[in-house]
């Protein structure tokens, strides 16, 4: 275990002390940010957090676990979204039991506020217990404060943004313990069948947990290959736990009807197969290696190579889109104008600026979302080569995990998240090592002032205060607040309010109108193909007035909302600029005899217009 004489004088690195004391700083700053950030107005922080809510609601009201149809978008038939149950039943648990005391409703929105902080603090636990075979406690020790240094963590763990992020960050670092395990010590079944079960609960949160999974099993299939020893039978066991808990996550998600839909952007038959596959392969290795075969690298090159060639070939010619990942189901369309220009797929950097006048900005960004590289990497490098065997293994598996997300996180900043959790052991291991070297030269009294400063200079390193705080978000406020209000007149029951009304408006618009009223939406941001989205786009983008009636009589629209700040929208963004189309001329209100202005209060209408369709004149 890789270690340094331990300091006496040192609290700081007592394992109650240390959670302790960054569970109260990271609640501290994640609710100084919800505060600045307006969200204890009663906002959510995004789109999806609203669509969270509203799945936990139709489950409350349905009573329907396995009906996750939303009626209210995508009118008449509904929508069902890739998201699985496990985070709803969070959800739905933290909701019931505050139900006696604030209504279903209320309790479900301050349990959204509260789960954040509670995940972000479970990530540190769990990151400390993760690498608890490989450091020692004194080095494990800053890991929690330093969780204040990655934006890309703060990000998912904000308050109001409950979304099964929550449950992936800290899952992912749960894996990272469980490989660990794996590869330090020696065969243990119970190591093997927490690791698969962790790993199942992984994927069936969400499909993107597959990455992480498939990433260590082939780190660990290396391993097999170059030293053999008992990593067979252990990726055996894993395999075996994981493709049995997949098969019976399945089962509570879709019951018995699962068993026969093929899909890829969420846990399914495919997922079975997959693992299921896998744990195959690695019964015929043992079996074989029982037999005193595989012994050399030679033959178990080629035991691995046919092996991953004839589970390909299985998995290609009874799921051919498997390989084409998640999104293999994407609407073209729905990419096209909506899903590239998502703030998580865009790169964290915008590379060509670097050489550029704006290097300063592309430098900053690069501080914020990947600095952690900088006084991480070398450290990591250093922690391989000193460590003793196996030990030195956990660093190499980091490393070379890092070989599969680092160029990935160039491009989509969404995965900078999976580099914090990588790297933070070893930074954390860095900042201990300077704090030991001080604390080793000064007297006692300067202790606890050492660790704090330092701690907080490691922060500030990496993580400006402004942003660790949302400043950048603060203009945001304003905006919601209004935005509540015209739901609030949508919804009134002397206005509009009076009978549920469909609505064509804004797709990042639609779940918090759904949330906070009882109309209709043809779109919200999700990936699969609905009509809403492409009705949307044909009515909004119609060349002329007559194309636009047809469409609007057809989906039966009754109101459409105008956005003053958003005069381009998304459904018009692969069409030319000043294009004459419908979108475009009503926003400048140049309307056809068939819309109605509708009276909005002196507060909204700078931001907001609002058209009501009188269906007698179409």
């Amino acid at each position: 275990m890789t270690h340094s004489s331990t300091n006496p004088k040192t609290r700081l690195w007592e394992p109650r002390f240390a959670i302790i004391s960054a569970a109260v700083l990271i609640v501290g700053v994640l609710v100084a940010r919800g505060v600045l950030t307006g969200i204890f107005d009663g906002h959510l922080s995004d789109a999806d957090s609203y669509m969270w809510m509203t799945r936990v609601l139709n489950l409350h009201e349905t009573g329907d676990w396995f009906d996750k149809t939303l009626a209210r978008v995508n009118p008449p038939d509904g929508y069902e979204q890739h998201w699985t149950r496990l985070f709803d039943s969070i959800l739905y648990l933290g909701a019931w039991l505050g139900a006696p005391f604030l209504g279903f409703k209320e309790a479900l929105y301050w349990w959204s506020l509260v789960i954040s902080p509670l995940s972000a603090v479970l990530t540190i636990v769990i990151l400390y217990w993760s690498f608890a075979p490989v450091l020692q406690k004194q080095h494990r020790a800053p890991v929690g404060i330093l969780f204040l240094s990655q934006h890309s963590l703060l990000i998912i763990f904000q308050i109001g943004r409950p979304d099964n992020h929550l449950l992936q960050i800290p899952l992912f670092a749960l894996t990272l313990g469980c490989i660990v395990r794996l590869l330090v010590y020696p065969f243990n079944k119970k190591s093997c069948y927490l690791a698969g079960l962790v790993a199942a609960i992984a994927v069936w949160v969400s499909a993107e947990g597959l990455i992480g999974i498939l990433v260590s099993q082939a780190i660990l299939g290396i391993y097999w290959l170059a030293v053999k020893q008992d990593f067979g039978v252990k990726l055996f066991r894993y395999n075996l736990a994981l493709s049995v808990c997949i098969l019976v996550a399945l089962l509570i998600e879709h019951g018995f009807n699962g068993l026969s839909d093929t899909v890829y952007d969420e846990l399914s038959r495919v997922h079975v197969s997959v693992f299921g596959l896998i744990a195959a392969f690695w019964w015929l290795i043992v079996c074989l290696e029982k037999k005193g075969r595989g012994q050399e690298m030679l033959p178990r090159l080629g035991y691995g190579l046919a092996g991953a060639a004839l589970s390909a070939l299985i998995m290609r010619f009874f799921f051919p889109d498997f390989f084409a990942g998640p999104y293999a189901d994407i609407d073209p369309l729905f990419r096209r104008l909506h899903h590239i220009y998502v703030l998580e797929q865009q790169p964290p950097v915008r590379w060509q600026v670097l050489v550029g006048a704006q290097f300063g900005i592309a430098w900053m960004n690069f501080r914020h979302w990947l600095g952690i590289l900088i006084p991480a990497i070398p450290t990591l490098f250093y922690l391989a080569k000193k460590s003793p065997s196996p030990e030195s293994r956990a660093w190499l598996f980091i490393a070379c995990a890092l070989l599969f997300f680092l160029p990935l996180s160039f491009f989509q900043r969404r995965v900078c998240r999976y580099i914090s959790i990588l790297l933070l052991p070893c930074y954390s291991y860095l900042v201990s090592l300077v704090i030991l070297e001080f604390e080793r030269r000064l007297s006692r009294i300067w202790s606890l002032p050492l660790q704090v400063g330092i701690g907080f200079l490691a922060i500030a390193i990496l993580c400006s205060p402004p942003i660790m705080l949302g400043f950048h978000e603060m203009g945001d406020r304003s905006q919601r607040n209004q935005f509540v209000q015209l739901c609030e007149f949508l919804d009134r029951p002397m206005g509009l309010g009076q009978q549920p009304q469909r609505i064509l408006i804004n797709i990042n618009l639609g779940p918090e109108v759904v949330f906070r009223t009882k109309h209709s939406v043809y779109t919200i941001p999700c990936h699969r193909y609905h009509k809403g989205f492409e009705d949307s786009h044909h009515i909004l983008s119609a060349r002329d007035d007559d194309s636009a009636k047809d469409l609007i009589k057809k989906c039966k629209v009754n109101l459409i909302v105008v956005e003053k700040r958003n005069p381009g929208g998304v459904y018009m963004r692969d069409l030319p600029a000043g294009s004459p189309i419908f979108y475009r001329r009503i926003y400048h209100g140049k309307i056809p005899t068939w819309l109605v202005p509708v009276q909005l209060p002196a507060g909204l209408r700078q931001s907001y217009i609002v058209y009501q369709v009188n269906h007698s004149l179409l």
